[in-house]
């Protein structure tokens, strides 16, 4: 009995620096992390958050991952951190800003973390995307092709994971996880928004699989890695992975909505990919083939090793598509009443 309240308050006494916890990932983290009672401290831009600006044990410290005197300040303080912040882009010219917030941020809290030996673990939130690899099924053992076409975010996502690498080897005690497309509440004009409201109102569906992972499975995941003090390890966090087709009608079944839609043809889908190279849009030539690709990420590696158990991606779908169906109805209400 005196060894389980000892450990209780030794969980209790946990502190983590969480970089991200203004965005979808970060938000459910941090939230999670308060959930166990430690104490969190969220490094955020000024202006920025979806957590509300006062939550029991929740500190904000103001900067970002650049301000390597404020990492070295703040990093002493705690025994953990999570590394959530990133920049997300699939435009070409925003290539030299993702190498500088992605693999530059990330060098420079691996940097401060080396420098305090004390840290228990240190946890990178990556993406399928930095994985790489060939075939329909990809785990953990993917290889990086330097030859393949990725997308910039894809790359500076895989150099970001050098850095933790590199940190492994020089004694940091660090862990990866990579999940695929994440499912949580989505804010205004954010990617997985702009996902929803295309499986809406497009006539047309692309031809490859699209691989889903619930926000708050993400968020277990961490809490429990943190907490077996799991290092030197990569984790996909990915519950299975639908036909765009089949995530398309799942959402317009939720939301009442009728589904006749139609594939689009591949050769379209890349043509359309062409025309964004040339304007420079989100949506160019690479992630078109990620548009037309059959893979499935493997994220069964998490729940052998702490049990996690995935949301099943209907429930998730479900919970993600009402919850946009309101904020999009809000907007447009208040867009309304403004008129």
């Amino acid at each position: 009995m005196v060894f389980l309240v000892c450990l209780h308050m030794a969980n209790y006494l946990e502190k983590v620096f969480i970089t991200g916890a203004t965005g979808l990932v970060g938000s459910y983290i941090a939230v999670r992390l308060l959930q166990e009672g430690w104490q969190v401290y969220a490094l955020r831009r000024k202006g920025s958050g979806l957590l509300p600006e006062h939550l029991p044990g929740l500190t904000w410290i103001q900067g970002d991952i650049s301000d390597i005197a404020l990492l070295g300040e703040w990093i002493p303080q705690v025994s953990m951190v999570v590394h959530a912040a990133g920049l997300v882009s699939f435009r070409l010219s925003h290539y030299r800003q993702l190498l500088k917030v992605n693999e530059e941020g990330t060098a420079n809290l691996v940097n401060v973390a080396l420098d305090h030996p004390h840290l228990k673990v240190f946890c990178f939130i990556s993406s399928v995307a930095a994985l790489g690899g060939k075939g329909q099924i990809i785990d953990e053992n993917a290889k990086w092709d330097e030859h393949s076409h990725y997308s910039y975010y894809a790359l500076s996502k895989h150099l970001a994971e050098r850095q933790v690498w590199r940190g492994i080897a020089e004694g940091l005690p660090a862990v990866i996880v990579n999940p695929s497309v994440v499912l949580g509440t989505p804010s205004k004009g954010s990617s997985l928004a702009q996902l929803f409201k295309l499986a809406l109102q497009s006539p047309r569906y692309p031809s490859g699989w699209i691989n889903l992972v619930d926000a708050a499975d993400v968020a277990e995941a961490v809490v429990l890695l943190l907490k077996h003090r799991i290092t030197s390890e990569r984790f996909i966090l990915s519950a299975g992975a639908l036909t765009y087709a089949e995530f398309f009608a799942h959402i317009c079944q939720v939301l009442g909505k009728p589904f006749h839609k139609k594939p689009l043809a591949d050769g379209w889908i890349k043509w359309l990919g062409t025309i964004g190279n040339w304007i420079d849009a989100d949506f160019n030539r690479q992630v078109a083939e990620m548009a037309i690709q059959k893979v499935h990420y493997d994220g069964n590696k998490i729940t052998r090793t702490v049990n996690l158990q995935y949301t099943p991606l209907t429930e998730s779908i479900r919970k993600v598509a009402l919850s946009f169906f309101n904020v999009s109805h809000q907007l447009h209400g208040k867009k309304e009443q403004k008129e």
